[in-house]
């Protein structure tokens, strides 16, 4: 299987890339760059949303989580059900943006999920993304 988040939403595809599966469902938002696969079990998978607003005419924007909140959704069961995880990150004013190669997983066991911001910081979890903790800040 084969996964892709972009500025339409998250898609599946079990077909290698032939045809693909809108799985986006309840995301706050279809927008987004970093998606992370388990190591150990390629049915879970990990996103970023967030939200793009166009502050000039030729279209430069700011781009930043969904409702200034910091948080990392997890799918598992091939993606049929999205989890908010946010224990440990920033819920409040975190006006964060990750780019695109802003997230890793490892093949560590557990498997550990490594986030990067374009502020400076290393989030990272070594629980499935159940609790978070920072590694570095700017």
């Amino acid at each position: 299987m084969v996964y892709q988040q972009n500025h339409c939403g998250v898609f599946r595809s079990d077909s290698a890339g032939d045809s693909w599966t809108d799985i986006t469902g309840d995301l706050p938002s279809r927008f987004g760059f970093v998606l992370g696969i388990h190591s150990q079990d390629p049915d879970t998978i990990y996103v970023l949303p967030e939200d793009e607003a166009t502050v000039d005419a030729l279209g430069g924007g700011l781009r930043y989580v969904t409702g200034a909140k910091f948080r990392v959704f997890r799918r598992r069961n091939g993606g049929r059900d999205w989890t908010p995880l946010t224990k440990g990150l920033p819920q409040e004013n975190a006006y964060l943006h990750v780019l695109r190669e802003g997230m890793a997983t490892d093949d560590l066991d557990p498997c550990v999920i490594y986030i990067g911001t374009a502020a400076g910081q290393l989030w990272y979890s070594r629980a499935g993304g159940d609790r978070w903790d920072l590694l570095m800040d700017n």
